[in-house]
Formats: C-alpha cells, sequence, structure tokens
C-alpha cells in the first residue's frame, strides 16, 4: 500500500504513465488526419486537372498546343542536361562534387526540376490525348478523307 502512495506522490510515475498514453493517441489522431488531409488533397488535385482536360479535350488546336509544350519541356530538359555534362567535363562541377556534395545537390537542382516539369507535363498530356479521342474530337478531321 505504501509503494502506491508513493507512486501516486511521484512526478516521474505520473509522467511515464500518462505522457506515453498521449503520445500514443496523438501519434493516432496525427495519422488519421494526414490521412484524410492526403485524401481530400489528392481528390483536389484529380479533379482540378479533369476539369482542365475537360475543357481542353474538344479542341483540336489546344490539343496539339499541350503536346508542343511537352516536346518543349523535353527539348529544354536535354538543354540543361548538355549544358550540365559540358561544365562537368571542362569546368569545375567535378571538383564542386568532389568537395562539397550538398552544394553539388543544389547546383544540380535545375536538372531535377525540370525534369519534373516535363513529366508533369507529359502525363497529363497523354491523359489528354486518351480522353479526347473518348470524345471523338479527332473524327472530324478524318472525314474528308472518305
Amino acid at each position: 500500500m505504501d509503494e502506491i502512495i508513493a507512486n501516486i506522490n511521484s512526478p516521474a510515475w505520473w509522467f511515464d504513465g500518462l505522457f506515453f498514453t498521449s503520445f500514443v493517441f496523438l501519434v493516432g489522431k496525427l495519422a488519421r488526419f494526414a490521412s484524410n488531409f492526403a485524401r481530400k488533397t489528392f481528390r483536389l488535385i484529380s479533379a482540378r486537372r479533369l476539369r482542365k482536360i475537360k475543357k481542353i479535350r474538344g479542341n483540336y488546336f489546344a490539343v496539339n498546343y499541350e503536346i508542343g509544350k511537352v516536346n518543349s519541356f523535353f527539348i529544354l530538359f536535354l538543354l540543361i542536361c548538355c549544358f550540365y555534362l559540358i561544365w562537368f567535363v571542362i569546368g569545375s562541377l567535378s571538383q564542386i562534387v568532389r568537395l562539397n556534395i550538398l552544394v553539388a545537390v543544389i547546383l544540380l537542382a535545375p536538372i531535377y526540376v525540370s525534369e519534373v516539369v516535363w513529366l508533369l507535363q507529359d502525363a497529363f498530356t497523354k491523359e489528354l490525348i486518351e480522353r479526347s479521342h473518348r470524345i471523338g474530337a479527332f473524327r472530324l478531321l478524318h472525314r474528308k478523307d472518305k
């Protein structure tokens, strides 16, 4: 009985009991909130993308413009890669990489950014082309051939 009373009067016992229980409870709540937030954010992004596709998909010239944007982003990505390759071979980029890897990663960030932009635009354009064929937007162009 004396041990129970000593534990009740001890702040360390209360900390051990309450802190970790509340921590586990809060981690569960935070995980549920993060899951719901991620799901809602993904649905919002998908809805925006689909609205944009719906607005563009019937216009043949807008679809071609999006295809041109993908090709332009790809050419930009290739030019940036060539620039960095030349800088690596001729310039001092190889020395910078040897000295500090963090600075090298920051210097190489335009390659990663341009690649991500190109890949996102490519995925959008592929989905746009697929959905534009569903509504028959390109059937009108081939009508003259028949």
